[in-house]
């Protein structure tokens, strides 16, 4: 599986090398009030697209805090009824009858 990852990577990797050597032409960016810069075409894309995949992640992170939370609050429960199970398991002491 590790092979996989890294293949992937390098290819992803590579593409991203072809798009930067291919497109290196300067492009005039224009934000108002700000003044107009001249970039070069390549960082404004992959620029974009590293923040799509952080925004995809970040939203996507905090869609799943209630499940995070659930688990978490599931897990102590767990927990609890476990340790329950483990007292009701010991022996009694000596001297007392279970009826007590």
């Amino acid at each position: 599986m590790r092979f996989v990852y890294w293949g992937l990577t390098a290819l992803i990797a590579v593409a991203c090398a072809v798009f930067a050597v291919s497109n290196r032409g300067l492009v005039q960016v224009d934000f108002w009030p700000f003044p107009a810069v001249e970039l070069p075409l390549y960082p404004l894309v992959l620029g974009a697209l590293l923040g799509g995949f952080a925004f995809g992640w970040l939203t996507t992170w905090l869609g799943h805090f209630g499940t995070r939370r659930d688990r978490r609050r599931l897990a102590r429960h767990a927990e609890r009824l476990e340790a329950q199970i483990d007292r009701a398991k010991e022996p009694p002491p000596p001297g007392r009858s279970i009826a007590t």
